[in-house]
């Protein structure tokens, strides 16, 4: 498939990822079989027009043609619209997880744990958590065996996550923009008068 369906078919996982939806639930949304969705995201098939406007529809998205010379700043409107959405299932693993911790350190009174409290505090102070919720799901379940047997374990491997998930967070760019082509020059248009 072309570099244009592929950046369209990554959008729309993307923006199903961030409402938080499976396919089975954006398959009743949209009205379109989910076995194709999950073909659509992946780029195995060709996106049909009439597909492209029930899934955008469904994920709350307006496709439009812009003018090649407005893309830029349409691009910088959408990603300070996204900035401030977070997942209700990654939320609600975040809380149970600082929870976790803070019952953990009042029990046990170890050093890491504050510093584990402390990296989840900044964790959420993301306004987008661009993440794979099943991330914050296993910090969270390590988290909550700290308490159990191999608790030390849990430990490591709960601060070991959580600092690559705030590495990630920190570092994270757009990539699709950074991985558009662009032209070597570009002439400008000659409609001046």
């Amino acid at each position: 498939m072309s570099y244009a369906t592929e950046h369209i078919a990554t959008a729309l996982k993307e923006a199903r990822q961030q409402k938080g939806l499976r396919h089975r639930a954006l398959s009743k949304l949209s009205g379109i079989p989910q076995a194709p969705i999950s073909k659509i995201e992946s780029n195995a098939v060709d996106l049909r027009l009439s597909s492209l406007i029930a899934l955008a529809h469904a994920l709350d998205l307006e496709l439009a043609l812009v003018p090649r010379k407005a893309v830029p700043a349409v691009q910088s409107m959408a990603r300070t619209a996204r900035t401030s959405y977070v997942p209700p299932s990654i939320s609600k693993d975040l809380a149970r997880a600082i929870q976790a911790a803070t019952r953990a350190q009042d029990a046990l009174k170890l050093p890491e744990l504050d510093r584990l409290r402390i990296q989840l505090a900044e964790i959420s102070r993301f306004k987008l958590l661009n993440i794979d919720s099943s991330a914050m799901h296993s910090i969270r379940k390590a988290i909550e065996t700290i308490n159990g047997s191999g608790g030390m374990k849990a430990l490591q491997d709960a601060l070991k996550s959580t600092d690559a998930l705030l590495h990630a967070l920190a570092h994270q760019r757009d990539l699709r923009d950074l991985m558009q082509p662009r032209p070597a020059y570009q002439l400008e248009d000659d409609n001046d008068g």
